[in-house]
């Protein structure tokens, strides 16, 4: 049962982390396209991609939980791992990219 459980709450995260990826890169694309900043947002769809990849990644772990004592599972968990930490990396350093005026606007209303 808790394995079952753990699949499914694995799979609706990363589902969560794709619709907000998809709309990170939506609102992006049109703030990109005002300001004509190079379409950076593309990036989120690459992190979208690697995100992806990790759902048959977590299927074939789930299914052979029993094995996590061998070799290849460890690096199977460690190549799920990565994937996941680079798809966050990359999102971050493209939302740092478009977003990080809103920092100075938040700091300069704060003072005055």
């Amino acid at each position: 049962m808790i394995l079952e459980l753990d699949f499914l709450l694995n799979f609706i995260g990363i589902a969560g982390v794709l619709i907000f990826y998809i709309t990170l890169a939506k609102l992006s694309q049109r703030m990109g396209e005002g300001l004509r900043l190079p379409p950076y947002y593309r990036w989120y769809y690459v992190s979208c991609f690697i995100t992806l990849l990790t759902i048959p990644l977590h299927i074939y772990l789930h299914q052979n939980y029993d094995l996590s004592l061998e070799n290849d599972s460890l690096d199977l968990q460690g190549i799920y791992v990565f994937m996941l930490l680079l798809g966050n990396v990359i999102v971050i350093l493209v939302s740092i990219k478009y977003w990080g005026w809103l920092k100075d606007e938040i700091l300069v209303k704060n003072k005055g």
